[in-house]
């Protein structure tokens, strides 16, 4: 092994050869060999011990080897799972980000982008109006997804669902009022109240907000779960022929 190597292995343990260090990681204490999923770094690790190097046949051949003779089954079994990694968990991870995480972070962001040109257009000028109730699903007590319809100025005729809340459990109204945009009739709300024509603003930037938010955080999970994915997937593990050979693997 090269003289310059900071490890040294004997039936002790492994020792840290490095300047300041003196650390024996002791056989009955190592939990095995891994790789490093975004470079050629590799490290042995142990009880609150990390011994870290770059590419060493011989002293990843070393190991084993010597380990072997004390814990076979822990060596063997660490050696079958660094010359087959699991990919089946990747694979699926890859699968979801492509058809979950990332449409639903561009869905929630076109949504957040959407109520907030709705929100601007309702500041610049809204028109309050009644709408028929065409529809009403009770979801909880007092609490009701309504279908909607109502007539903008134009004459155009508008369908949408809002919630509807209220503290008489039996029916919602037969009308309630909405507020829509002059300028888009399909940027329309529901005021704060049955009997009012305020519109909360704080709720609509809140939830383009929270919108944005989530949208955001899918997108930048689903990227994170595609890179890792392509990189596991496509990992090299340089010593898997040699640990295949010293423990017969198959």
């Amino acid at each position: 092994m090269n003289s310059s190597f900071p490890y040294k292995i004997d039936d002790t343990g492994i020792h840290s050869l490095r300047s300041g260090q003196n650390e024996v990681l002791a056989w009955r204490e190592v939990y095995g060999l891994k790789k490093s999923l975004f470079s050629s770094q590799h490290a042995i690790y142990g009880k609150n011990t990390k011994f870290s190097f770059t590419e060493n046949q011989n002293f990843v051949e070393q190991f084993f080897r010597t380990w072997q003779k004390f814990f076979p089954d822990a060596a063997k079994k660490n050696a079958f799972d660094y010359a087959y990694p699991n990919k089946v968990f990747a694979k699926i991870l890859l699968v979801t980000c492509l058809i979950v995480s990332l449409p639903l972070g561009f869905i929630l962001l076109r949504d957040s982008r959407e109520h907030l040109t709705c929100t601007n257009t309702l500041q610049k000028g809204a028109v309050a109006t009644q709408a028929s109730i065409t529809k009403a699903r009770k979801k909880r007590k007092g609490h009701f997804i309504l279908s909607l319809r109502f007539s903008a100025a134009s004459g155009e005729i508008i369908d949408g669902q809002d919630q509807f809340i209220t503290t008489d459990a039996s029916n919602p109204p037969n009308f309630i009022p909405v507020i829509y945009a002059k300028e888009n009739p399909h940027c329309w709300t529901t005021p704060v109240s049955t009997d009012s024509s305020e519109i909360n603003w704080a709720k609509r930037r809140y939830f383009t907000a929270y919108t944005a938010l989530f949208g955001s955080f899918a997108i930048l999970a689903g990227i994170f779960g595609i890179v890792f994915s392509v990189l596991r997937l496509r990992e090299k593990r340089f010593y898997a022929k040699i640990l295949i050979q010293i423990f017969s693997l198959k």
